[in-house]
């Protein structure tokens, strides 16, 4: 653009000539020359400038988008083959409890049978004794009403044998 041309002498003496004061048609002139001044915009960016980096900020997006794809499906692939191994493993370790569950278990049963086995033997122990007790109960029984009757046998014949041969 050509740059508007302002005289401002020719300004300030018609302002003069109109009956404005020296001080006061130097103040508009220079306020309507600095009005009418073009300012310098050669620092403005221009339409071509916005559509360049317009279009630079697009690639740019475009390129972070295809990166945090890239590394989205990175991070994912990790995590499932972090998954796989935590699911693994807890496989394993869970076998493992499994395996040693089963293993005392198996041990528990072995010691209760062999405890239950002595219990039924003492038991089995404590009856024969109870009844051998009976019986010789029984017995002792029978062998002292034989012995008190031997011994009635023995006073009565004393007795008799006493009375006969005084």
């Amino acid at each position: 653009m050509t740059p508007f041309v302002f005289d401002t002498l020719s300004a300030s003496k018609r302002l003069r000539e109109a009956g404005m004061e020296e001080g006061v048609a130097e103040a508009v002139v220079s306020v309507f020359q600095h009005a009418a001044a073009m300012p310098d915009i050669s620092h403005l960016a221009t339409k071509d400038d916005l559509e360049g980096l317009r279009l630079a900020a697009k690639t740019d997006v475009e390129m972070l988008r295809s990166e945090m794809t890239s590394e989205f499906a990175a991070v994912g692939v990790e995590m499932a083959s972090e998954f796989a191994a935590v699911r693994a493993e807890m496989a394993s370790e869970f076998a493992a409890v499994r395996a040693e569950m089963t293993s005392g278990f198996a041990a528990v049963r072995g010691e209760m049978a062999s405890e239950f086995a002595v219990v039924r033997s003492e038991m089995a122990t404590k009856s024969e004794l109870h009844a051998l007790e009976i019986r010789l109960m029984k017995q002792l029984q029978t062998q002292t009403w034989a012995m008190i009757g031997v011994m009635s046998g023995v006073i009565g014949l004393s007795t008799a044998v006493i009375k006969l041969f005084p």
